[in-house]
């Protein structure tokens, strides 16, 4: 083993979450969509296959 791997080996902890933590907000992201209208596309084969199956 890589030493580096044998040392994250030995010091594991396991991650709990705390109740009653707020959730992380990144305003950088609310101003983007703020701004942008969010589009969702597709690829060409994906909208091939729609009009396939229809």
């Amino acid at each position: 083993m890589y030493p580096l791997t044998r040392f994250l080996a030995k010091h594991t902890q396991a991650a709990v979450k705390v109740e009653g933590t707020t959730d992380i907000v990144d305003p950088a992201v609310e101003e983007y969509e703020a701004g942008h209208s969010v589009e969702v596309r597709t690829s060409e084969r994906e909208d091939s296959l729609k009009r396939d199956i229809v």
